[in-house]
């Protein structure tokens, strides 16, 4: 599968998918964290990419605090 910027990755799959099960907003690090528990190695820097991507698609809100 494609998006915008080229292909879907595995890992923004799994990003997608905790991004739908979760209420409210989340941080990158609890993000980060949720992917640990589901026994996936994701890097802090690649969920920071693949959410600034999403954002720039209008798929999510990035709030600054």
């Amino acid at each position: 599968m494609r998006t915008a910027d080229g292909y879907k990755t595995r890992q923004r799959t799994i990003i997608e998918n905790i991004l739908k099960e979760t209420t409210g907003h989340i941080t990158v690090d609890a993000l980060v964290l949720k992917l640990g528990q589901k026994g996936e190695s994701v890097g802090r820097t690649t969920v920071w990419r693949c959410l600034e991507r999403m954002a720039a698609e209008g798929r999510v809100q990035k709030y600054v605090h």
